[in-house]
């Protein structure tokens, strides 16, 4: 994720403006990782979530099945009428610290 973040200028000088920032979250789930020395799923999973009660939420991976965890769909109109296509591909094959958490239903 972090490539993504490479190259990108500043805005503004720190401190004098504020916008919100998808690769500002990126670059805060890599210093939460440099600085607890955990990978950023297992500090959200062990600081956040479990504490929380939240034992069915995760950056789950698209690819592999999670017991519970609905698939989206987004409505398209077409020429031949309404059309549902399942939105998995349009988001990351896996969550990170600008988006991407899952909760599913308690067993």
């Amino acid at each position: 994720m972090m490539a993504f973040a490479r190259g990108d200028a500043v805005k503004f000088e720190p401190g004098t403006q504020w916008a919100y920032s998808q690769t500002g979250f990126l670059v805060l789930g890599k210093v939460i990782e440099i600085v607890t020395g955990a990978s950023y799923y297992d500090y959200l999973r062990e600081h956040i979530f479990t504490p929380a009660g939240m034992t069915n939420t995760d950056n789950y991976q698209l690819d592999l099945v999670t017991p519970d965890l609905a698939v989206g769909y987004d409505r398209e109109t077409t020429d031949n009428g309404v059309v549902y296509r399942k939105n998995l591909f349009r988001y990351l094959l896996r969550g990170s610290s600008a988006a991407g958490a899952y909760s599913t239903r308690k067993s």
